[in-house]
């Protein structure tokens, strides 16, 4: 092996997730800025664009906390559901990305023909998109090893 490849290799071992703590910090953050962005819809209320950005980032920063904090116990079963719920996430979010613009203008041709214009999903709705499958997927891979089911992660 390479000396670059082995530091890298190193590197990579050295990482360890976020305390514990850190995923009730992204949960009070994000619920927070859920509430808020949710607050300002069913009011009526307007806000500025640069508010409503910032809060969907903290959302998104808020669930990034949540995803690579630590597990109470983390053992080595829980870091390899981690590891497939992330690659889950990865491979789910990509075909979203491609296929959803494709449904959305389909959708708008057989509704309303006539203003039916293709258009790509923002940023934003692709990153929820994969932290919220990330964090699902997580969580089923955690209860089947609970209830026994090993293999399903």
């Amino acid at each position: 092996m390479s000396a670059f490849s082995e530091y890298e290799r190193k590197k990579i071992e050295k990482f360890r997730p976020l305390s514990y703590a850190y995923r009730k910090i992204g949960i009070a953050i994000g619920g927070l800025s859920l509430l808020t962005l949710l607050g300002f819809w069913a009011t009526g209320q307007s806000a500025s664009p640069v508010i409503k950005h910032l809060l969907k980032d903290i959302l998104l920063f808020a669930m990034l906390l949540v995803s690579v904090a630590r597990e109470k116990q983390e053992n080595a079963v829980t870091r390899q559901a981690r590891l497939k719920s992330y690659t889950f996430a990865f491979i789910a979010g990509i075909v979203y990305a491609i296929v959803q613009p494709y449904i959305n203008y389909a959708v708008a041709y057989v509704t309303k023909p006539e203003e039916a214009a293709f258009s790509q999903i923002s940023l934003f709705v692709v990153l929820w998109f994969m932290l919220f499958v990330q964090l699902a997927t997580y969580q089923v891979f955690k209860r089947a090893r609970k209830n026994g089911l090993e293999k399903a992660c």
